[in-house]
């Protein structure tokens, strides 16, 4: 997948914009169960724009209202944290999960510069001090290497 724009909300809907910084502007491999899933939203939209005939808005995009249009980024924003409530999981904004994200990829000792490539910070400072909680839950481990290396 390719980040190439963003979608904001301006005086009259939404338009596609330019991302903030040049590192915003970036290719992700996706898990292979995401791009599972977005084959099948094709295959849905495909339907759509099938069914729908000239009433479908080919805007381009990977989601889309039902008829092809971009979506609100303020009712996404509503109807995620109802979702997110539904399943238990709180007063969730749709931007904690790119924090969610970050924090289990650091979690797992995917190093910081290639998680803040990954969501196109420009300095890798950012990433740090953004997510500089899930470094310290990795301390005991680098002491465990330290004596695994020095001391055998």
């Amino acid at each position: 997948m390719v980040v190439r724009t963003n979608l904001k909300r301006a005086r009259h809907g939404t338009v596609l914009g330019e991302l903030k910084t040049e590192h915003s502007r970036r290719r992700l491999n996706l898990p292979i169960v995401v791009c599972e899933a977005l084959e099948r939203w094709r295959k849905i939209q495909d339907e759509d724009r099938a069914r729908l005939g000239v009433a479908w808005t080919d805007s381009g995009l990977v989601f889309t209202s039902p008829l092809g249009t971009p979506i609100d980024p303020d009712g996404f924003s509503k109807a995620f944290k109802v979702i997110a409530s539904e399943a238990g999981l709180g007063d969730w904004h749709i931007h904690e999960l790119r924090h969610s994200a970050a924090s289990l990829l650091l979690g797992a000792g995917v190093p910081l510069k290639v998680v803040s490539e990954y969501l196109g910070h420009s300095n890798v400072s950012t990433t740090g001090d953004l997510y500089a909680h899930v470094l310290p839950a990795q301390f005991a481990e680098v002491a465990r290497t330290v004596d695994d290396t020095l001391f055998g």
